[in-house]
């Protein structure tokens, strides 16, 4: 009776097995890698395009690497369009760091000055914030006031003393071409 039994269960066993098996093929032929980063990039494009055209928030902003030095955003984008890069400390940190690094080679073709780096953070020990070549500026609690914000991943936009935020652009570090697309349509463009 105890032999039949475990007989009967370890047929049944088998059969759910290879059912379970069987069902789990049948799911992964409709996932592709490509479908995936289709999805991501359709994801991309309507998050950027909610930001297109917002008014940002004139914040008060503080000077990262002197925090006694603060001055309202538009006193920075005033005279010509700037690059604005905004970053929180809640956005992946190697993709902040990949994009300081873009920023740098950018800075090779478009001036230094044209480059306007915003973080909203607290922490502020971060090795490549103190490290960075470039002037960071710190919103603390403020916000700009862009739908993208609430993401929490990197963007850039262009701005300069209208506060509106053009050519919203939201970067993907599996995907650099999209960012150097990016930095020649704007340097193009702008610079």
């Amino acid at each position: 009776m105890k032999k039949t039994w475990f007989i009967i269960t370890s047929v049944g066993v088998m059969f759910l097995v290879i059912f379970i098996i069987f069902s789990l093929k049948r799911e992964k032929k409709g996932f592709s890698y490509k479908n995936m980063e289709n999805l991501i990039i359709s994801e991309k494009y309507w998050t950027e395009f909610s930001s297109q055209n917002s008014i940002i928030s004139n914040c008060y902003i503080f000077d990262f690497q002197n925090d006694n030095d603060s001055v309202y955003l538009s006193d920075i984008l005033n005279n010509s369009p700037k690059l604005v890069f905004w970053f929180s400390e809640s956005s992946c940190s190697i993709c902040i760091e990949e994009e300081l690094k873009n920023l740098v080679e950018l800075s090779k073709i478009i001036k230094k000055e044209d480059i306007v780096i915003i973080g909203s953070f607290q922490n502020m020990r971060k090795r490549w914030m103190r490290e960075s070549s470039f002037r960071i500026f710190n919103l603390r609690k403020e916000r700009l006031g862009m739908a993208i914000e609430n993401n929490n991943f990197p963007f850039y936009f262009i701005a300069d003393e209208t506060l509106e935020a053009k050519f919203v652009f939201m970067p993907v570090k599996e995907l650099p071409i999209l960012t150097e697309k990016y930095f020649k349509i704007i340097t193009e463009k702008y610079f």
